[in-house]
């Protein structure tokens, strides 16, 4: 399945070669992907690595499309956390049987950004009354066969940008760095593929966010280099490449994201990701528009605001009753702490024709800056809007119903 993007020479491709897990592919064809949940220790079969990355027969895993419209997809990745060589999953509950599976929610919008949900859902959280050992993210390049790592990704390998727009750019030459801890909370990260378009990932700041991947002893790269996914069939859950004559793939760092929301027998975490051509720097309006929303405020008789949902990149609305008038005006008190980047508009139950738009008071043209989908539910018909808009000061957008009187 894959996502394409009309105005970008982009796609994320969820491949059944990579168990179904995402991938960025940027214009010239490298390949990048943000991994998957992933478990080990006591709870996983012979004490090994329970991921969807074991699952060398693809019994678990499989993709579906929730939404597609042309301002917005969403694609949901569901695998089990198995072992690589009997196929059995991590934590089996001693009640139900039921072992830790991991779901996937990726809302992609056509600015070639994706918000990334992560849930993991095991039984463990009880019997321990803690957060198990569970990872969500490693930094991920696939090696199509007769390339070596050196091909595909750049010897300064990763930078790193904090909320203040500080950057600081990490080499893997002579080795590896020991540590990723400059500039002071960074939470912005970007992958210096060589290519164009580069990949990157957004999260929530806080401390020691982000760690160097160097566990191999030996490696034939100065990158880490395994050739035992994705495709190959070998039960093995770690394989050094030592020729570039098979798929392989490399891994730099690890984001160790903070919890969005936690249960009993679940955590759940964001992330953004996607491909982008700007600077590291200016990847800092994007992240406060996800992490400090504009305030939205309405003017209307049949609808009702319901905030910023950072699990969709989108705000809110919500049609209340069918009676009143069918128009809406909504208010974005944007600024330079609480940026408008490319926003999402989600109504809910708006349940009448496409209407039409107007931005401070000027009408504007559905079509490919400014985009429309309707999403049928058992409730009703939601509309799906996303502009290609960015600003830091006040905002006004109307919605002038369609519906002929």
């Amino acid at each position: 399945m894959v996502v394409r993007f009309d105005q970008f020479p982009i796609r994320l491709v969820f491949w059944q070669g990579t168990n179904y897990i995402p991938a960025w592919v940027t214009e010239n064809g490298k390949w990048y992907s943000d991994e998957f949940i992933e478990t080990w220790g006591p709870g996983c079969p012979d004490g090994g690595d329970c991921e969807p990355m074991s699952d060398k027969q693809n019994r678990y895993a499989h993709v579906r499309i929730l939404e597609s419209t042309s301002a917005c997809a969403v694609v949901h990745v569901r695998y089990g956390l198995c072992e690589v060589e009997h196929s059995a999953c991590a934590n089996p509950d001693p009640y139900t049987g039921w072992t830790d599976w991991g779901d996937e929610y990726y809302t992609v919008y056509p600015d070639g950004v994706a918000l990334r949900k992560q849930v993991a859902w095991t039984s463990v959280f009880t019997a321990r009354n803690a957060e198990p050992e569970h990872e969500f993210q490693e930094t991920i390049i696939i090696n199509p066969p007769g390339s070596r790592p050196e091909d595909n990704i750049a010897t300064d390998a990763l930078t790193l940008a904090n909320m203040a727009g500080k950057t600081f750019t990490y080499s893997w030459a002579p080795e590896s760095p020991a540590k990723l801890d400059r500039p002071t909370n960074a939470n912005i990260q970007i992958v210096n593929l060589k290519s164009s378009w580069k990949p990157f990932q957004i999260v929530a700041p806080m401390n020691d966010l982000l760690k160097v991947y160097r566990h191999e002893e030996k490696t034939y790269s100065i990158f880490e280099w395994w050739n035992h996914w994705p495709v190959q069939q070998v039960q093995s859950s770690g394989i050094s490449a030592v020729a570039p004559d098979k798929v392989s793939h490399s891994s730099l760092s690890h984001i160790e994201a903070q919890p969005y929301a936690q249960t009993e027998d679940s955590i759940t975490k964001l992330m953004l990701d996607g491909l982008t051509t700007k600077p590291p720097s200016e990847l800092v309006g994007l992240a406060k528009s996800w992490l400090s929303p504009p305030k939205m405020t309405l003017v209307a008789d049949s609808f009702r605001a319901e905030g910023y949902d950072p699990a969709q990149r989108a705000f809110l609305i919500a049609r209340v009753k069918s009676t009143g008038t069918d128009n809406l005006h909504a208010t974005f008190e944007a600024s330079d702490s609480s940026p408008l980047v490319n926003p999402a508009i989600v109504i809910r139950n708006w349940n009448d024709p496409i209407p039409r738009i107007k931005i401070n008071g000027k009408d504007v043209s559905w079509g490919p800056e400014f985009r429309v989908g309707q999403v049928n539910t058992l409730e009703g018909t939601n509309l799906v809007i996303w502009m290609n808009l960015q600003t830091t000061n006040p905002t006004t957008v109307d919605f002038i119903s369609g519906k002929q009187k």
